[in-house]
This record gives structure tokens, sequence and C-alpha cells, in this order.
């Protein structure tokens, strides 16, 4: 079964099948915020927030380095094995 992220209403209902009870719009809305600031914590440990006056840059910087690598890095290792 292949994971298509680009529907997310059937992300959600299979999401919420697989939870059973913890399937309440609160919990998923929790549980995505801190999958993604996991994500962050190396660069959260870098940069802690009472360093930038209680501002929590991490997730910002990670969000511009995915794109980085979206836009600039894969382009430039997939230009070899298309030509």
């Amino acid at each position: 079964m292949s994971l298509d992220l680009t529907d997310p209403q059937a992300f959600f209902t299979m999401l919420a099948h697989d939870l059973g009870p913890k399937a309440k719009p609160e919990y998923l809305a929790y549980r995505a915020g801190e999958t993604i600031l996991e994500e962050c914590a190396p660069v959260r440990r870098m940069l802690p927030p009472w360093k930038t006056g209680g501002l929590d840059l991490s997730p910002i910087i990670v969000l511009l380095a995915i794109q980085f690598i979206e836009r600039v890095i894969l382009p430039l290792v997939a230009r070899p094995l298309l030509y």
C-alpha cells in the first residue's frame, strides 16, 4: 500500500483508523506539531530560544533548509541522471 500525502482526507482517514480513539482533531494537530518540532531539535540546540529573545526560529530555519535542498541541491544531483 502506498502512502499518498497529496490527498489529506485519505491520509487522515487512514491515520484515524490506525489511532482509534486517539484520532481526535486536537490530538492529530498536537502530534503533527510535535513531529515537526522533534525534527527541529538539532537546530534548536544550536540556536536556543533564550538566545533569540524568546523566539523559536528553528522551524523557520528547517523549512528554509528543506526548500534550499529541494530547489538547489536536488536539481544539481538529478541533472546528470536525466541526461
